[in-house]
């Protein structure tokens, strides 16, 4: 009888040993979000996410592989007026880590949107790589952009990057790729007494990459033009995108304080979206009508 309930408890030990995995855990979650200028659309990311942890014999020696049960990156647009959603891409991760490859929301002007997706490569773990996509709001087209290997082609790290109309115009504040890796091996304050200074890059909406200046006092993108301050002759510059020339622009003034009166944020759990108006100072933030689920 002893013999019988040791091989149930052995059979029972090894069924149980070959699952080998833990319950399954959702950690899926927004991961971003902007509210476009028009105040009515919202351009978010979302990460579906969920995996079983390695349990008993497979999580020895040191915790094991989980499970990935669901690993799906989401690029959607929320019309607030409509509450309607329109998932713009989604990609099951296959050439990222586990986690990895996730969209961020950079920045909107107009129609435009610019996104960035990046992380640890599969099978390559110290290798990162990111990538941006440009996005229309509008009619939904994405456009992959390669600005990262665009720069290294001119030997410059890809650095701040600011999206400054709805054409798709990009400016760079970016360092050389030598002056990058002194940057990292210096703090911040032997890298500023060293009197280097990093470029102002341009892309224009067609591709083209032209250096605006050696400065790293970039202001802003108008009417066709980069403008930046010049330290040494404390004079506010403009670079024409079109014509490739700089002038001097002391019409230009810095703007004033600009306060932001309406806009949305993740939830503290991630799991939800919030919109916020800002009344005599004071934030007030309502849930959007977004579930997870909707975004199966």
């Amino acid at each position: 009888m002893k013999v019988g309930l040791l091989a149930i408890s052995v059979l029972a030990c090894l069924t149980s040993c070959k699952a080998g995995y833990g319950p399954l855990a959702d950690h899926s979650a927004f991961v971003s979000a902007q509210l476009a200028a028009d105040k009515r659309n919202i351009v978010f990311s979302f990460h579906h996410f969920a995996y079983r942890s390695a349990a008993g014999w497979r999580a020895f020696p040191d915790g094991g592989i989980p499970d990935y049960v669901t690993d799906i990156s989401l690029l959607g647009v929320y019309d607030r007026q409509t509450r309607g959603v329109n998932i713009i891409r989604r990609e099951q991760n296959t050439g990222w880590q586990p986690g990895n490859g996730l969209f961020t929301v950079l920045a909107i002007n107009g129609s435009k949107a610019l996104i960035s997706q990046g992380g640890q490569r599969r099978g390559e773990p110290l290798r990162m790589e990111v990538k941006h996509l440009l996005l229309d709001i509008t009619t939904g087209q994405v456009d992959v952009l390669n600005v990262k290997a665009d720069l290294d082609k001119h030997g410059r790290e890809l650095g701040y990057i600011y999206l400054v109309d709805s054409a798709g115009t990009l400016v760079f504040v970016t360092l050389s790729q030598q002056e990058a890796k002194e940057f990292n091996s210096l703090n911040s304050s032997a890298y500023q007494n060293s009197g280097r200074v990093p470029d102002i890059w341009v892309r224009t909406a067609t591709g083209d990459y032209a250096k605006v200046a050696a400065s790293a006092h970039y202001e802003c993108a108008r009417n066709g033009e980069v403008i930046y301050w010049e330290p040494a002759t404390r004079d506010f510059m403009a670079f024409s995108i079109a014509h490739r020339t700089t002038r001097k622009a002391p019409e230009y003034k810095t703007p004033g304080y600009v306060d932001v009166t309406e806009g949305v944020i993740l939830s503290s759990d991630k799991k939800a979206l919030e919109f916020g108006v800002k009344v005599s100072g004071r934030w007030n933030y309502e849930l959007l009508d977004l579930k997870p689920n909707l975004l199966k």
